[in-house]
């Protein structure tokens, strides 16, 4: 059966959405400097069918391209030979997250039927805090027609079943309030029988049971993302136990995904992009270990995915904008920030920053950072931590074809052209690459 285009429109038109938080901004400092960047100089030609619809049989089986900016050479393998391949001294940075079952189709009281995805609680609180409750509210987006406030949706199961009351819509933007039924069941068991997994827009199928293990790493563990961290969908037991064999650490942050990662970029100049702001958690156990590990001039930073990426180098503005002012503490981190020159100017050491943010945390008497982030890394960006990333193929003119390109220059286009040349799979189900960034004098830090 064809699928409903009016149910469909929320996996095509995602937009950008904000964790519930609130921005701070450094007292009377200068306009931020955001480079120029020609969106236009960022795209290729992505043929249809180089677009992965399917994971493979075997998640380690996918090709690895790897592209080492310090001797300037390509070379191609599978995903399962990683452990070699890493720059000695590598250290990994890995996010947790699990994907929700967050896409629901429920009925409205004429019977139409309305999709929800289910986004992030309204009020701040950690997904799964909400979603072990019998009743919470959520920001949803919304694919029908004529959704109004007030009116109450239902979806049922043999299980038992979901109702949403509309609250506030904005667009496609909605506040619903979601309640369990019965009342004795929670949110988390009711989405498990109700929900799909939310593929990404360029998947044109319908999801599949198999989804909800492939479209999943194997060491997900706390839910609350729309979107998977695909780099992380390599990743086997015997890919981590070879890791551990080569005495390669790995440390876990959490980065919950927003369908905001696929929003396109709209204007000429890119840095004119509304960049989504998403949850990152981490313990300040990860944090000061990463602040030992970083001191360590001969080790490398090499994280899993994009998501990690932000994660990481939010930490470092977190800890700098600290050094600059103790008072602002760190909930959340504005796009403009980093290219902020009070911040830009003192160039604050990554030692400096995190040691900051670490005495933050001591005197909060918190043991984990939960924060949010909109870090948006355009080319011309000075990366602060990551030496190395692991992350699969974006699309053309995408916020992660950008970070790509901030991180290992111009050469991107001949490693993307490499990789089609070598009938790569492209996107969330496709093949990966490890990036490798030249080391200049340890400056970023």
């Amino acid at each position: 059966m064809e699928p409903d285009p009016n149910v469909d429109i929320v996996q095509r038109k995602c937009t950008s959405v904000a964790t519930a938080s609130f921005t701070i901004s450094l007292e009377s400092v200068p306009e931020p400097y955001i480079p120029h960047v020609d969106s236009r100089a960022y795209t290729y030609e992505l043929p249809p069918e180089r677009i992965a619809q399917h994971p493979l049989p075997v998640r380690d089986e996918s090709k690895l391209l790897v592209a080492d900016a310090r001797t300037h050479t390509i070379s191609h393998h599978k995903f399962y030979e990683l452990p070699a391949l890493l720059p000695e001294g590598s250290f990994l940075v890995r996010n947790t997250t699990r994907v929700l079952p967050a896409r629901i189709i429920a009925r409205k009281p004429s019977g139409g039927h309305v999709e929800l995805l289910v986004i992030a609680p309204s009020d701040g609180t950690a997904p799964a805090e909400a979603l072990a409750q019998s009743k919470s509210t959520w920001k949803c987006m919304v694919g029908g027609r004529r959704v109004r406030a007030g009116m109450v949706l239902e979806a049922t199961s043999n299980e038992g079943g979901l109702s949403a009351r509309i609250l506030e819509v904005a667009e496609m933007l909605a506040t619903v309030e979601l309640s369990a039924q019965p009342q004795t069941s929670s949110l988390a068991e009711q989405l498990l029988h109700l929900g799909n997994i939310p593929l990404p827009p360029y998947i044109r199928r319908e999801p599949t049971a198999e989804d909800r293990e492939r479209y999943q790493t194997i060491y997900a563990q706390i839910e609350g993302s729309v979107a998977a961290p695909t780099a992380g969908l390599h990743f086997t037991e015997r890919v981590l136990d070879a890791l551990s064999r080569n005495g390669v650490e790995i440390l876990d942050v959490v980065l919950h995904v927003g369908p905001g990662t696929f929003r396109p970029l709209r204007s000429e100049n890119a840095a004119q992009h509304t960049m989504h702001a998403e949850r990152i958690l981490v313990e300040r156990s990860a944090i000061a270990r990463l602040r030992e590990l970083v001191a360590e001039r001969e080790r490398f930073c090499i994280c899993v995915g994009t998501t990690s990426v932000r994660t990481v180098e939010s930490l470092y503005w977190f800890g700098a904008r600290l050094v600059v002012d103790p008072s602002v503490p760190p909930h959340h981190l504005g796009q403009e920030e980093p290219y902020v020159p009070t911040l830009l100017e003192r160039d604050i050491s990554t030692e400096d920053a995190l040691d900051a943010l670490l005495d933050w945390l001591d005197r909060s008497g918190a043991s984990v950072l939960e924060a949010s982030t909109q870090l948006y890394i355009l080319p011309g960006y000075r990366y602060r931590i990551v030496d190395g990333m692991i992350t699969n193929f974006h699309q053309p003119q995408s916020t992660l074809l950008l970070l790509v390109a901030a991180f290992i220059g111009p050469w991107w286009q001949t490693i993307y052209h490499e990789a089609l040349s070598n009938n790569y799979r492209f996107l969330s189900f496709g093949d990966a690459s490890l990036l490798i960034a030249p080391r200049t004098t340890a400056a970023s830090r």
